[in-house]
């Protein structure tokens, strides 16, 4: 008996839970060509938390003459620029920030 009891409540468990995950409620995709091969795709979910979004550079790496790169400042690692700014000294289709830093200079700890 105690063991049909435990499975039940297992069962009660199981479906509760993914009854309340988070569940898309709406969602809208858009693809904004910039480029052969590269693509600027937004994603935007309702949720029940509210809106989400997420922003993507798609890239198909088999398109002649699309490269990855990573852009640095021709001045020296230490210097500080706009993502904007890097995209364009670089010529670059798109950019993203993917890096870490701190304005702040001289030692630290």
């Amino acid at each position: 008996m105690k063991a049909k009891r435990l499975a039940l409540l297992v069962l009660i468990f199981i479906f509760s839970s993914s009854i309340l995950a988070n569940a898309t409620v709406y969602q809208e995709i858009t693809k904004v060509p910039l480029a052969e091969g590269v693509n600027y795709v937004t994603i935007k979910n309702f949720e029940s938390y509210g809106w989400d979004k997420v922003y993507i550079i798609e890239a198909d790496m088999t398109t002649p003459n699309l490269a990855f790169d990573v852009a640095v400042d021709p001045r020296g690692i230490g210097y500080l620029n706009t993502v904007e700014k890097y995209a364009q000294m670089h010529d670059a289709v798109a950019a993203v920030n993917g890096d870490f830093f701190s304005w702040y200079k001289g030692s630290q700890g």
